[in-house]
């Protein structure tokens, strides 16, 4: 799988990291629900999913780390 959002280092900057996708996250679903035209929705649909597939990789990136560490 390729990843499409930068993998931090540090569990603490995994978790900022994340925590700033779960905000672009919220924004973008916002503005999926104010959108009215197709072309609109559909692109604010590809950046929903987009977005989720990058949280989903930050989450598995954050266990690794917390399994790394407390090896």
């Amino acid at each position: 799988m390729s990843q499409t959002v930068h993998i931090p280092e540090t569990e603490k900057e995994i978790s900022e990291s994340l925590a700033r996708r779960q905000v672009i996250l919220g924004d973008w679903q916002r503005l999926l629900r104010k959108a009215r035209s197709l072309s609109k929705i559909s692109y604010r649909a590809l950046q929903v999913h987009a977005t989720v597939q990058q949280i989903a990789e930050l989450q598995n990136a954050l266990e690794v780390v917390g399994k790394r560490e407390a090896v």
